[in-house]
């Protein structure tokens, strides 16, 4: 799977991915796993009746740590990202003298004061994000350091060292959110870890904010399959025709994708009769 450079022009805004971090910067991380458990319980509750195995209390206890764990996994991930970008930029900068490392260390110094000051400015920067701000506009992160980040994080992933490029294309999703390279990479990252939910998650965000792009959705309908999901595989196929016969034109792409599309409904319609 190829990456894709970081496009130049006018930056996209994917509003659910900004509503989920306006939230997220609006509570601190005990009202983020209070507000989780509750939607857990709610969840379950309602799916499962008056029959609940455990008591509330015991429910709420339990889906607390599931939470509370999941949040720290979460935060750690980010960490050993942007330990693992920086690592590689060091070795892409011998080859790149070009690159400006005193800059980069700079503007990294911004984003370590962002989230050691955030439970002190946390208004501050809720009313950023209320003004369509990424996380690279309120450290003031260049554009240059972005695109040597991402650069490093790739030379992660040509190394197929799938694990890590996942944490550093995660890492540079929280810094910008808005770039289709950095959700198609980290899509391609999750596919190879045969994290193919996970992967469908990035995909879709990479097809959201690049809407004339095929591949993303080509490679969603490869994680469909290797899920036995036959009816989304072949969704996201005719998606990806129309988008192919729309803006391409592209005859040779096109007999491939039919033809992917046909096997693939082939599979779907054996599974129909299995049922």
């Amino acid at each position: 799977m190829v990456q894709k450079n970081i496009p130049q022009g006018t930056k996209t805004h994917n509003e659910s991915s900004r509503g989920q971090l306006h939230n997220m910067l609006e509570n601190d991380l005990e009202a983020i796993t209070q507000q989780l458990t509750a939607f857990a319980m709610e969840q379950q509750n309602n799916e499962r009746g008056s029959q609940a195995l455990l008591p509330q209390k015991a429910q709420k206890e339990r889906f607390e740590q599931h939470i509370r764990e999941g949040l720290q996994h979460v935060e750690q991930r980010m960490q050993h990202g942007a330990t693992a970008v920086l690592a590689a930029l060091k070795q892409y900068a011998i080859m790149h003298p070009e690159i400006n490392m005193e800059a980069i260390q700079n503007d990294f110094f911004e984003i370590s004061m962002f989230f050691s000051q955030f439970s002190g400015n946390k208004e501050d920067f809720t009313n950023r994000m209320q003004q369509e701000m990424t996380l690279q506009e309120i450290c003031n992160m260049s554009d240059e350091t972005l695109e040597a980040l991402y650069q490093a994080a790739k030379s992660i992933y040509e190394q197929k060292r799938y694990e890590d490029a996942v944490d550093a294309f995660v890492f540079l999703t929280t810094i910008n959110e808005t770039r289709y390279p950095f959700w198609f990479a980290l899509g391609n990252a999750l596919y190879f870890c045969k994290n193919f939910d996970a992967a469908c998650r990035a995909y879709t965000m990479a097809a959201e904010l690049n809407p004339t792009d095929s591949t993303c959705l080509i490679f969603m309908s490869k994680c469909y399959e290797e899920l036995c999901d036959f009816n989304n595989a072949v969704r996201v196929l005719d998606q990806a025709l129309t988008v192919i016969e729309d803006i391409h034109g592209d005859n040779n792409l096109k007999d491939a994708v039919r033809a992917e599309r046909m096997r693939l409904a082939q599979h779907k319609t054996k599974e129909y009769i299995k049922k």
